[in-house]
């Protein structure tokens, strides 16, 4: 009752958020991972160069990210969320009439920076700026659309793939955008969510000008940082070569679609029940945490391949990143405050970024070199692992940030 209270009382904000990570799939790894085979055969590009290309789209896209994401925390959110919505599109259209590898990067590009980047930035920074004391719960609520997203598009994209072809999938993408989703934010953001996000600082906490190069230079960061993309990096890798994994392991590449399902599932369980936690134990506290279970994850790869372990190597990675979506922005809220956190997650998100970019390169690199997947998954494990218990080290001084507020990252 107490979720359906929250969507009730906010319906416009929340289905604003819910609707954008849901439409961010258009740019996410495990939406264009289904379109990897047939690009591959359309422009003759092995495993590396297409991993090459993707990463280079990605990391150009975080570069974008580190400038146009910081704008959130000053400029009319209709505007500023049509826009990237509109772009979207575009690269929906690019992408499909693409016949040479320029045009081709361009609407890569786009995708990512548009749909990962803007869209997912706009979603999380919105529910971390109009709530505080229920901010878990209501970004839980607004990240189900990735869980959504996940759950039913890949069947659908398949099957769209294969009944009309790639680029005609991806031309039905940019019409659906235009269409629904950006008719939807014109109508739903009224006019308290026009202007500047309200400020809901705690006149008791301080809240220091913003400083990009002295929180780049904050003690912490880079550990966060480190804690917050080592996941995407990896699962980005698992996902763009999803169709290779399956053919190491004999499973059937219908089989392993299916089981998005289960990833999708636990992913918008875990995002409900992640929020509730948040709420009650700090998102600082939960910050090592969420990685354990992709680490088991990655465990299972390596040492199973009957097919039911496709199905809990994505149910585990569903409750990691399900879990991830509310603990990162809601720790960026509690330890460095709200005035500055869209400025602040948009860096954030450009070092993210760039770890789904160097995933995909590294992955292709090794797998071209006669690698298998299941030497791969345990050396990321293992650096799950090391990356989890260093973070633990720093949770009792984050708690003292939060409780302060006087960052490290002032001028």
């Amino acid at each position: 009752m107490t979720y359906i209270k929250l969507f009730l009382d906010n319906k416009r904000i929340i289905s604003f958020g819910f609707l954008l990570t849901l439409f961010s799939s258009a740019g996410q790894t495990f939406f264009l991972s289904l379109y990897v085979n047939s690009i591959l055969a359309d422009f003759c590009l092995t495993n590396a160069s297409f991993g090459l290309l993707y990463s280079s789209a990605t990391i150009l896209s975080a570069a974008a990210l580190a400038f146009a994401g910081r704008f959130i925390d000053y400029y009319n959110l209709r505007t500023y969320a049509l826009i990237s919505s509109g772009l979207l599109c575009l690269s929906c259209v690019a992408t499909a009439l693409s016949r040479n590898i320029v045009v081709l990067f361009i609407g890569l590009w786009g995708l990512r920076f548009a749909g990962q980047g803007l869209l997912s930035h706009i979603s999380s920074t919105s529910m971390a700026k109009f709530f505080i004391d229920k901010r878990g719960k209501a970004l839980s609520v607004s990240v189900l659309g990735y869980a959504f997203g996940e759950g039913i598009l890949p069947v659908i994209i398949t099957g769209l793939i294969l009944l009309a072809g790639w680029r005609s999938s991806m031309m039905i993408c940019a019409v659906i955008i235009c269409g629904m989703l950006m008719p939807f934010i014109w109508f739903a953001l009224n006019k308290k969510h026009l202007q500047y996000f309200p400020d809901n600082t705690d006149p008791g906490l301080e809240e220091p000008e913003f400083s990009p190069f002295a929180l780049l230079r904050s003690k912490g960061f880079f550990l966060v940082s480190a804690n917050v993309s080592i996941l995407p990096c990896v699962i980005t890798g698992l996902f763009v070569y999803q169709q290779a994994l399956a053919a190491e392991k004999a499973w059937p590449i219908g089989w392993l679609a299916a089981c998005f399902i289960g990833y999708a599932l636990c992913r918008a369980v875990f995002c409900v029940i992640g929020g509730r936690l948040v709420d009650r134990f700090s998102a600082v506290t939960l910050l090592p945490l969420f990685l354990i279970p992709f680490a088991f994850a990655l465990l299972v790869i390596t040492f199973f391949s009957h097919p039911i372990a496709a199905l809990v190597y994505l149910a585990l990675s569903g409750v990691a990143i399900g879990m991830s979506n509310i603990v990162n922005t809601a720790f960026l809220a509690e330890v460095y405050g709200q005035r500055h956190v869209g400025s602040i997650r948009a860096i954030l998100v450009t070092i993210i970024v760039i770890a789904t970019a160097i995933g995909p390169l590294v992955f292709g690199f090794l797998l071209d070199k006669g690698v298998s997947f299941s030497a791969i998954a345990a050396l990321s494990a293992l650096l799950v692992f090391w990356v989890a218990a260093s973070s633990y080290r720093y949770v009792p001084y984050f708690k003292s940030q939060g409780m302060r507020r006087k960052t490290s990252f002032t001028a």
